[in-house]
């Protein structure tokens, strides 16, 4: 399949070029088309690299005017004209530019293509100027977007909040949040209550309140509402406010906190991590503020702050707003009655534990893995439904070709499973290839399991049974582990539901980390939802400090390549868990990614061997460090 992946914003490239790469993983044929200006530095630039073309864009001055407006559409007819007679199956477009849009819907028509838009901002709508969308070339701006936008087969949006405000087909629509590339942010395990190594950790150690402010000081910043709430602050304590930016009304917002009788340290543009990190360890929280006309429901500077531990003093609606008060990983400012909120930030400065909520916000929405698997729950059907792979998937991807089949081994301890374990073994083998094999450990049982799956073994040599040890179910699932043979290992439960793309989903991202662990809809006996997301009730994340205090690790959801198990087995003598066993070596030792897709019907019933109750506080205590001494021995 091939793939194009356009955009006319360095600003946007990064998002790009993650949108490529895990194009490419998935077998697709991709090239990259990019500018050859940059619109920060506001000059043509020469670039070359592989698998991109940098078609020319004529150069502009001022951000906010007519010239920069013609160049963007001369760049568009540019990027449709090297399209015209290319072989193309997804084009997928950054939005803005406005003008794409129609090229798109131009392109679809003669090429073929899927199209996908990712809508990473809003104009004219983020003008800040009050109704300025009324002015006709304005609305003819607008309208290139809107009158077209529904040629896309797939649409993203960088916030939910321009989902509303363009009316946006919701089949076809989702939210793609942005991600920021790890360095040395908070905690490694994104905890931040342990090592006191969010950004917040030396906060007020000199007495006064230090607030953030990073990014571009522009036309959009709210600087009247920010030095009103800090003048307010300054009365209960002395405030100092961090800067790290630039920008054309930088001396303005310098002014306005000196007024304000704030002092304020200026950083310039600073880029080394480190040396952002030691700006903001001094920072209770960080300012995201800008004024009421911008329709922006998340700002980049937020996802600097959260991924550092700093909790958000916004003023911005939709998202960001939902978001700080979910997680209370921040104050939201009302722009009327700021006193009222005045107690709550001071108290919030004083939290030791504020830096970590908004810390796990970042964790479970902005990170690289969570944008990943918005792409792999959204657009890989797309992907599966393009070129010419064959049996759906993309291209040089699948089982195609047995003699190039993965070998999978799916290890199911069973016992008294008789009810359900049918159901089960026909969702399992209507999706392994000749090459697999079901690999069942059974432990004695006072039911027909032995009689079904001798059953099945007869009439399909891919099924193995053995005796099991008859030592309890972590003793079974060994005994079935060191009896597979494949080089990617599927943990099976007797009672379960593989969804149909479960084997599909689940080879493709082994192929990048060396453990799985995806999503399951909890289900009762009849396969009735009791919840849709097995993870999202779990709070399911990774870390090995925070799957020791909770795991997330799950067997029937997990699945992991051979080199796995010379690190579990053999299973220690007092293990209280198997699957996080399984689940902490693979934080240990190896690579682990978590696939927030549902792919089984997790099935809860009177006989499951695995209870949801907790135990009694002293067993789960003695549990934890039984697990520890083995994970730390091991």
């Amino acid at each position: 399949m091939k793939a194009y992946v356009i955009t006319h914003s360095s600003t946007y490239e990064t998002r790009a070029e993650a949108v490529g790469n895990w194009m490419k993983e998935q077998g697709a044929e991709v090239t990259w088309i990019f500018a050859d200006f940059d619109h920060r530095e506001l000059k043509n630039i020469d670039r070359r690299k592989p698998d991109h073309v940098y078609l020319h864009m004529a150069p502009y001055t001022g951000n906010l005017s007519p010239n920069r407006i013609r160049s963007i559409r001369g760049f568009a007819a540019e990027v449709e004209k090297y399209l015209a007679d290319r072989q193309a199956d997804l084009l997928y477009f950054m939005i803005p530019a406005n003008s794409f849009v129609p090229a798109a819907g131009r392109l679809k028509k003669r090429t073929g293509a899927k199209i996908v838009f990712d809508i990473i901002d809003l104009w004219p709508e983020s003008l800040p100027l009050p109704h300025v969308d009324r002015l006709l070339p304005v609305y003819a701006w607008k309208q290139l977007r809107d009158r077209h936008i529904t040629c896309a087969d797939v649409i993203f949006t960088e916030c939910a909040l321009y989902q509303e405000l363009l009316k946006l087909p919701q089949e076809r629509t989702h939210t793609l949040y942005w991600f920021m590339e790890e360095h040395t942010r908070g905690n490694k395990d994104g905890s931040g209550a342990e090592t006191g190594d969010t950004a917040c950790s030396d906060a007020g150690n000199d007495g006064c309140l230090h607030i953030a402010y990073i990014g571009a000081i522009n036309n959009i910043i709210d600087i009247e509402a920010i030095s009103q709430l800090l003048r307010l602050l300054q009365k209960e304590k002395p405030v100092i406010v961090d800067v790290i930016g630039y920008g054309k009304r930088k001396e303005a917002f310098l002014k306005a906190l000196d007024e304000a009788g704030v002092q304020s340290e200026d950083y310039g543009a600073v880029f080394d991590e480190e040396e952002k990190a030691e700006v903001f360890r001094r920072c209770s929280f960080g300012l995201n503020m800008m004024v009421p006309q911008v329709r922006v429901g998340l700002t980049m500077k937020s996802l600097d702050y959260l991924a550092y531990g700093l909790p958000l003093l916004n003023n911005i609606a939709g998202d960001t707003k939902s978001l700080v008060e979910e997680y209370d990983a921040g104050i939201n400012i009302p722009r009327e009655n700021m006193e009222s909120v005045i107690p709550r930030i001071l108290a919030m400065a004083d939290d030791p534990l504020a830096g970590s909520d908004a810390r796990r916000l970042y964790e479970e929405k902005f990170t690289e893995e969570q944008f990943l698997n918005t792409l792999e729950k959204t657009l890989a059907p797309v992907l599966c439904g393009s070129g010419s792979g064959e049996k759906g998937t993309p291209e040089g991807k699948g089982n195609a070709d047995p003699d190039n089949a993965a070998e999978i081994s799916v290890a199911m301890a069973a016992c008294n499973g008789e009810a359900y374990l049918p159901e089960q073994m026909e969702s399992i083998l209507s999706q392994l290839g000749e090459n697999d094999e079901v690999v069942v450990s059974v432990d004695p049982s006072q039911d027909r399991t032995f009689e079904i799956l001798f059953e099945y073994a007869a009439k399909d040599p891919r099924v193995r049974v053995l005796e099991g040890p008859g030592q309890g179910v972590i003793r079974n699932v060994e005994n079935a582990l060191q009896n597979c043979g494949g080089q990617m290992i599927f943990l099976a439960d007797q009672d379960d539901v593989w969804m149909p793309d479960k084997v599909e989903k689940v080879s493709r991202a082994l192929a990048h980390s060396t453990l799985v662990l995806h999503d399951a809809q909890i289900v009762d006996a009849g396969l009735m939802e009791i919840s849709p997301s097995f993870m999202n009730w779990r709070k399911s994340r990774k870390g090995v400090l925070a799957n020791i205090r909770k795991n997330s690790y799950i067997g029937c959801c997990m699945a992991f390549r051979r080199e796995l198990m010379q690190h579990i087995l053999p299973f220690p003598e007092n293990l209280p868990m198997h699957d996080q066993w399984i689940g902490l070596m693979a934080e240990k030792h190896e690579t682990v990614r978590l696939l927030h897709v549902p792919l089984i019907q997790y099935r809860r019933h009177d006989s499951n061997a695995t209870e949801q109750t907790h135990a009694k506080l002293t067993q789960m205590l003695k549990w934890r460090a039984e697990i520890t001494r083995e994970v730390i021995k091991r």
